[in-house]
């Protein structure tokens, strides 16, 4: 919301989008970000923000991936081949984005798609954390990860 702490705190250099159905779940989000970017975008990468592991490497994959295949949808995997996020949609995707309802995010967009995997190190493509206690368990694990 506009009036949210976190507001103030936005770089100027970002566009902030209200989306004031939230409670809807992520479809509202989505629905906002492509009514946002409009039509002459080539495309879109849809990246969850509670997923830390994901690196401007792992995104930069993604962007030339699509740039190489730009009719194709592509979803970064685990390193193990599990489908997770971001995922990259091409705008011939854009009108089924707009009519997407409730927390399931994009997955009927993909339904009957050639999806294009990219595999991620490790679990980048996985790692979603969803409340305080799994942001407290992971903070713990990367600074026992960082110590000497």
């Amino acid at each position: 919301a506009p009036n949210h702490p976190r507001a103030a705190m936005l770089d100027t250099s970002v566009t902030p989008i209200h989306v004031p159905d939230a409670a809807e779940g992520m479809a509202a989000s989505i629905r906002a970000g492509i009514r946002e970017i409009g039509t002459d975008i080539d495309g879109v990468m849809i990246v969850p923000a509670d997923m830390p592991d994901l690196t401007t490497a792992d995104l930069s994959t993604m962007a030339a991936a699509f740039c190489a295949a730009p009719d194709h949808i592509h979803r970064a995997t685990s390193a193990d081949g599990t489908m997770g996020h971001p995922v990259v949609f091409p705008s011939r995707c854009f009108k089924a984005l707009l009519h997407i309802q409730g927390d399931a995010g994009a997955r009927s967009v993909l339904r009957g798609e050639e999806i294009l995997p990219h595999p991620l190190p490790g679990t980048h493509a996985l790692t979603d954390l969803d409340t305080p206690e799994a942001w407290a368990s992971w903070r713990a694990a990367q600074n026992q990860t960082d110590a000497p």
